[in-house]
């Protein structure tokens, strides 16, 4: 079978199903209905597309000196739809015709995110960086929050170099100690004679009393790691870092939960309710809010 009878017959034969689908390929044709009828109209395109079929695959007179390196050509298949094909109009034109899938549309490109301020360290301790991740993954990663929670943190430990409180023991036992100072060393849970040196500021927040040191203990490790060595807090940074976090998202995410973090006077009343430093406090927070590209409102 030639492949054009292949094109034409078979196909013809599976598209033109009823008298009706006849007519109209006929009327398409120029034959008419009675042309439908007979098929005659039928007839003379197959032997017209036979004919140029023919036609096409005689090859050419070659002379004899290169008759042996001339190469026979195939025979195209004319194609089905050719835009000049009646039939493959027709067909194409039919209810149960296949229908051409649409080229898929190139996505539009992808718009550019805003760029985000690279943050430049507001100190050049080493410290600073690494709290300011560690605090990023436990938690703190609201950039407002971020600024205050490193304000604070900054200032307690004059810029992140001291762990721990300075002072001898004749200072903690007048500022936090049962005997030195009842009133205080009871909001802290101080009740031993020495609490107030044992349990004085240590970490980046400054950790501070034996209840403070005894909750985060018990949250951290479930254990009374804290109590019985508290300078692990000042000695070990991820320990500092550890119940400084703990001492934020347990006291101030709460209070301010409706508030939020916008001002460094409402942290500082929860971090030191005595409210000392709260200038340099305000002067840290505006130093990190502009490293993490924030204007205060």
């Amino acid at each position: 079978m030639r492949a054009t009878e292949f094109i034409v017959e078979q196909d013809l034969d599976e598209g033109i199903k009823s008298k009706a689908a006849a007519a109209a390929l006929a009327a398409a044709l120029g034959g008419g209905a009675q042309g439908a009828t007979d098929y005659s109209v039928l007839d003379q395109y197959r032997n017209t597309v036979d004919a140029q079929a023919r036609a096409t695959a005689q090859p050419a007179k070659a002379s004899p000196a290169s008759a042996k390196q001339a190469t026979p050509q195939k025979t195209k298949a004319i194609p089905f739809h050719r835009d000049d094909d009646p039939i493959g109009q027709f067909l194409k034109n039919q209810p149960n015709a296949p229908v051409a899938k649409a080229e898929p549309k190139q996505a539009a490109p992808a718009k550019k995110a805003a760029r985000v301020p690279e943050y430049v360290p507001v100190t050049e301790n080493p410290f600073e960086p690494r709290l300011k991740k560690f605090a990023m993954k436990h938690g703190i990663a609201d950039p407002t929050e971020l600024a205050q929670f490193l304000a604070q943190s900054a200032h307690e430990t004059a810029g992140f170099t001291k762990l721990a409180e300075d002072g001898d023991r004749e200072y903690f036992f007048k500022l936090y100690d049962p005997k030195g100072n009842p009133s205080k060393a009871k909001t802290l849970g101080n009740t031993e004679r020495g609490d107030g040196e044992r349990f004085k500021g240590r970490g980046f927040l400054h950790l501070t009393g034996r209840d403070n040191y005894t909750r985060a203990s018990h949250a951290i490790y479930g254990d009374d790691r804290l109590i019985q060595h508290p300078d692990m807090v000042a000695t070990n940074p991820t320990v500092a870092a550890q119940t400084a976090i703990w001492f934020w998202n347990t006291n101030l995410k709460k209070k301010l939960a409706d508030k939020g973090f916008k001002s460094t006077k409402d942290v500082t009343r929860i971090v030191n309710p005595g409210m000392r430093h709260s200038d340099r406090r305000v002067t840290w927070a505006d130093k990190f809010l502009s490293a993490l590209g924030i204007k205060r409102g």
